[in-house]
């Protein structure tokens, strides 16, 4: 009977061993895969990092191009503004310039001209 007894206690300590072996095995793989899910979330941390960088990048620019388009814009309504009181003064100098020189005999134009020119004398004494 004790050697009945030895036989089965080596018998269960042999068992433990193994499920030792087998708890220690399971234990080493969920280590490797628990360093690989923390490299794994680093690297997406650093991806997640990158693509904000990126992202505000292109925010900043897109901003930047935002604002010298409505600079564009204003600078492109100033001159358009500009180019019409230009036209209407270029309108109104050659209506003008049609009444002054609206003679068609070029003897009625000059004896105009010179009329002009003596009353411009005449102005300046």
């Amino acid at each position: 009977t004790l050697l009945q007894e030895k036989a089965t206690f080596d018998q269960k300590i042999e068992e433990r061993d193994i499920e030792i072996e087998d708890i220690t095995e399971k234990h080493n793989k969920l280590q490797s895969d628990l360093s690989k899910c923390i490299q794994e979330r680093m690297n997406a941390i650093k991806t997640s990092k990158r693509m904000r960088l990126a992202e505000e990048k292109a925010y900043n620019e897109m901003m930047e191009w935002k604002t010298k388009y409505n600079n564009l814009e204003e600078t492109t309504q100033r001159v358009q503004t500009d180019l019409k009181d230009a036209q209407k003064q270029n309108d109104n100098l050659a209506l003008e310039n049609s009444k002054l020189a609206g003679h068609h005999n070029a003897q009625q134009r000059i004896n105009h001209l010179l009329n002009l020119k003596k009353e411009c004398e005449k102005l300046k004494k």
